[in-house]
């Protein structure tokens, strides 16, 4: 059994680093028009992720969304490399992941728009400027380190990317979402925004 202060610190840190292995995408019903600035928040459990039709794509994402067949849109989300990717376990790589590390990008290519990929999840759909959205696309291209994948995703049509950006017990994959739309024009301050409740939260209130 793990002493006292450990395990108070592992508890108090799982809602920081649920940013790892999620479930597939979930389809159901028909899909809904979506304007070309659409954006849409998905939270999955304690983890938030971004989603954006597929079209008009910078360099690397353009890349990217070609390694993902039939995705009309893509959705985005950020982690710690070792939790996200290897699947890494137990108190020590929860630890040493609020500590700071490298941290990776999970892509998902959606055939249709997110209400129906991630029927049931939580999701608050924003519609942006054609400005802001290429500024959200921006941000986005800039922090994929190689255009080649450095492992597959948790599920059919999803791959993990290097990220120049690192995790930590400040920038969780929560503050990450926020500083997403920040980037897009949105009046959102990701400063302490540690947990999806705070981004849902913050997105509802720009509905």
């Amino acid at each position: 059994m793990m002493p006292g202060p450990t395990r108070r610190a592992v508890l108090a840190a799982m809602p920081l680093l649920a940013c790892s292995r999620l479930d597939p995408p979930q389809f159901a019903g028909a899909p809904d028009c979506a304007c070309a600035e659409a954006l849409s928040v998905v939270r999955r459990s304690w983890h938030t992720d971004v989603a954006f039709e597929a079209r008009a794509l910078p360099p690397r994402l353009e890349v990217v969304a070609r390694e993902l067949p039939n995705a009309a849109w893509l959705s985005v989300g950020f982690g710690d490399r070792a939790w996200f990717t290897e699947d890494a376990r137990g108190p020590l790589p929860m630890l040493n992941a609020l500590f700071g590390g490298p941290a990776a990008l999970l892509v998902t290519g959606l055939p249709s728009p997110p209400e129906r990929a991630f029927a049931g999840d939580e999701q608050v759909g924003l519609a942006v400027s054609t400005a802001g959205r290429e500024a959200l696309l921006r941000f986005l291209d800039e922090q994929i380190e190689a255009t080649r994948p450095i492992a597959p995703g948790p599920y059919e049509g999803s791959l993990f990317y290097g990220t120049r950006l690192r995790y930590a017990a400040t920038y969780t994959c929560n503050t990450w979402t926020a500083d997403a739309l920040r980037s897009a024009g949105l009046p959102i301050n990701p400063n302490g925004v540690l947990l999806a409740s705070q981004v849902m939260a913050a997105a509802r209130a720009l509905s």
